[in-house]
């Protein structure tokens, strides 16, 4: 059993890699977690872990068992299974103590843009953003200098430009590039499709905001 886990600060991109291993034949769950503009490839029940876990360090209270555990084992039929989360970060010590055989993935973008696109999407002021952003970024790259497994990079504006090449380095990361061409093809249109949605809810943001502005006047 091979487990995938997609690492990124949020608004970062991860959802277009997520999408793109799921149409190379990683299994990212059953039930995703409802993204507010596209599909986020976000496992509900892992995700929901994640959540019991942060809510019980932010509460200090002790956890009776990895909450990870069951679901864990539920996944050991599946020869690669994969798992992305935003706020994975804060809870991967207790999925890492229950795997063996692990891969990470981390998704990154441009600074500025990920900041902007965060404060759109959740309303942050500028200040809180940044601080958002230092605080999962230094913590994941923490991790990723202690970490001496298989590890691989990928900058979102990088995928976009070089989708072909970017899935071909996906797939030799997971499957060695066994992976058949029919695969290849899907999770390259699926992340020229998420881009598309993306432009296309800037837009409708940008012009949101205009005409409010214009109203205003």
């Amino acid at each position: 059993m091979t487990a995938v886990l997609v690492m990124g600060t949020g608004k970062c991109g991860s959802s277009a890699v997520a999408g793109a291993l799921r149409r190379l034949g990683v299994w990212m769950g059953d039930e995703f977690v409802e993204g507010r503009y596209y599909p986020v490839y976000e496992d509900a029940e892992m995700a929901g872990a994640v959540e019991r876990i942060i809510r019980a360090r932010v509460e200090d209270v002790a956890l009776a068992g990895n909450p990870f555990e069951g679901l864990v084992e539920a996944r050991r039929e599946r020869p690669v299974w994969g798992f992305k989360y935003p706020r994975l970060i804060w809870a991967i010590p207790w999925l890492l103590d229950l795997l063996d055989d692990v891969r990470i993935i981390v998704v990154s973008r441009n600074r500025a843009d990920t900041i902007a696109s965060c404060s759109r999407s959740y309303g942050l002021s500028e200040e809180r953003a940044n601080a958002w952003y230092d605080c999962v970024s230094g913590a994941i790259g923490e991790f990723v200098s202690d970490w001496c497994g298989p590890a691989l990079q990928v900058q979102y504006e990088t995928l976009l430009k070089d989708r072909r090449g970017e899935v071909g380095r996906l797939a030799e990361f997971v499957f060695g590039g066994e992976v058949e061409l029919e695969r290849i093809e899907a999770a390259v249109e699926s992340i020229a499709r998420q881009s598309r949605k993306s432009a296309n809810q800037q837009m409708h943001k940008k012009g949101s905001r205009e005409q409010g502005a214009g109203s205003r006047e």
